[in-house]
């Protein structure tokens, strides 16, 4: 999917930020379209085409699922644990060919048994999905609010399986006044560009 055409931002936002967080790019040429000044990609991606400023530490990768889910009496969960339940995923980690990542590696030789019921590139807007038993949410810890007032529990993949991340934005891309001022902020605070 491509689009070529000109976007557009209403004058009233020239003065904020659009980020856009994602494990890469599901539509490798359309990141950004052109409005979002910065992204923020969990590795691994390619940011051949950006600049980039790495965000100290690491995320830690896991499973949310409803609080009373028999995995939630765990203090983490293996690859033969979750594989018999359906699993929402990222487009990136759930590609027809299940192409090599650290995420199709975690599983290993449980890969496939895995069933995607669902993918979504927003942790967010599966969440309802989770609650209703569409299946277990393979995300970063922090992106959903778990707790017992949602429902929701948080459990790490055992073996721990961890990814960097990084702040980009295009080359040869002008910074609003307002980006400029946070990558400034960024700089400052995790180190120069890569």
């Amino acid at each position: 999917m491509h689009y070529g055409g000109i976007t557009f931002r209403p004058p009233y936002e020239a003065y904020s930020l659009l980020l856009q967080v994602t494990r890469g790019c599901s539509h490798n040429a359309r990141t950004f379209c052109s409005l979002a000044d910065f992204g923020v990609f969990f590795q691994p991606a390619d940011l051949s085409t950006y600049h980039a400023v790495h965000i100290p530490g690491h995320n830690v990768w896991g499973v949310v699922m409803r609080d009373d889910h028999p995995l939630a009496e765990k203090a983490s969960v293996t690859a033969s644990n979750v594989v018999t339940y359906p699993a929402i995923v990222s487009p990136q980690s759930s590609n027809e060919d299940y192409s090599v990542n650290e995420f199709t590696m975690w599983f290993g030789e449980h890969l496939s048994k895995l069933q995607a019921s669902m993918t979504t590139d927003l942790t967010r807007n599966a969440l309802p999905f989770v609650k209703r038993r569409f299946g277990l949410l393979y995300t970063v810890e922090g992106l959903a609010e778990c707790s017992p007032r949602t429902g929701l529990a948080f459990r790490p993949l055992s073996p721990s399986l961890t990814s960097p991340s990084d702040l980009a934005w295009k080359r040869h891309r002008k910074l609003s006044p307002a980006a400029a001022a946070f990558l400034s902020v960024a700089e400052e605070l995790w180190g120069r560009r890569v």
